[in-house]
């Protein structure tokens, strides 16, 4: 599910991710998918597996339900909220905001 929501997210000039920072629930791991970094090794896969993953195991995770823009959908394009979530993992991206010069023009 992870790989489809950023399916080409990043192609087409979009800067991928500088880092992430990923909060998971005590439940998750090893105890719910009997292997070991399965949170972030999809992150991984996903992002791609240069970008630094940092984070923690917590017990309980604040964060929003769904993403705004990722969903197509015209109900999913309001703001949204934030729950406490259990069983889940929470994800914040990292990114370098500075603006570019455009690229000189070909002679």
């Amino acid at each position: 599910r992870l790989s489809r929501q950023f399916s080409g997210r990043f192609d087409g000039g979009a800067a991928a991710p500088l880092g992430c920072l990923l909060f998971s629930c005590n439940g998750r791991g090893r105890g719910m998918y009997r292997e070991a970094n399965h949170d972030s090794r999809a992150i991984a896969e996903a992002v791609g597996a240069e970008v630094p993953i940092a984070g923690f195991f917590g017990n309980g995770e604040v964060g929003p339900l769904g993403v705004k823009g990722l969903s197509r959908k015209a109900e999913d394009a309001g703001e949204c909220k934030t729950y406490l979530h259990g069983f889940t993992s929470v994800m914040a991206f990292m990114y370098d905001t500075t603006p570019r010069p455009p690229p000189a023009a070909a002679d």
